[in-house]
């Protein structure tokens, strides 16, 4: 028999599990093995929240964790500190400086992918997307965690270094923000690599999974004495 158990990523280890049969029985303990074949419920994840962040036409760059850099960059034009500051909206000075402002991300691939990679990322309607010096067509095809978060089709990454740009107007609405590569592969030591048959039941990090969100179904396999009706508890 073969027991498939779906439990949410949070949780770092799963329930205490047993089988009974019925009429009475007492329930008998099942052992987990340490890893088991498994399914995940929405794409993996790698979280990109390091950039160069530079200014069209000043020679200024920086680079860094992504909402630094930013915050610095607006501070150097004289702009609010961010969309989340003290300051609402309504009372932002209108101050457009007249350049773009690109954020560039590297990362690496060990094993290219079977199938295709995504890009999640917040208010695309006003960024240009290029990808390995490719032009990507801004085509929105749902979201990702939040409806904020957009998602768009990548092209085909290549093996080893690869990088993504995001460039948009440098205004008092430039927010600078972590972006996610999404898609069928594992994340090991911050690189994409193979998703493997098997993930460690007990700590998906070291599996692959380390900024992963989403369900994941764990197929244990059971072997019962004889045919009956079984009753899976789990604590």
């Amino acid at each position: 028999a073969l027991i498939s158990y779906e439990y949410g990523a949070a949780l770092a280890a799963p329930a205490p599990v047993g089988l009974s049969g019925t009429g009475g029985a007492s329930v008998k303990p099942l052992a987990l093995p340490a890893k088991a074949s498994f399914s995940l419920g929405a794409p993996n994840v790698l979280y990109l929240d390091k950039a160069m962040i530079s200014v069209e036409g000043t020679g200024i760059s920086l680079t860094g964790f992504v909402p630094q850099v930013g915050r610095s960059i607006k501070q150097m034009f004289g702009l609010p500190a961010g969309r989340y500051g003290e300051n609402q909206p309504w009372k932002w000075r209108k101050t457009a400086t007249g350049r773009s402002v690109t954020l560039t991300y590297t990362f690496h691939v060990d094993a290219v992918p079977s199938k295709g990679i995504s890009l999640a990322l917040e208010r695309p309607d006003v960024k240009t997307v290029v990808f390995n010096g490719r032009p990507v067509a801004i085509r929105k095809r749902g979201f990702y965690l939040d409806k904020a978060i957009a998602v768009i089709d990548l092209p085909r990454p290549a093996a080893g270094r690869n990088f993504l740009s995001l460039a948009e107007p440098l205004d008092e609405s430039f927010e600078a923000e972590a972006v996610y590569i999404l898609g069928e592969f594992a994340v090991r030591n911050g690189a994409v690599a193979v998703l493997p048959d098997t993930v460690p039941i007990r700590d998906w990090t070291v599996g692959g999974l380390p900024f992963y969100a989403g369900t994941i179904v764990i197929d244990v396999p059971v072997t019962v004495s004889k045919n009956g009706r079984y009753v899976l508890e789990i604590d």
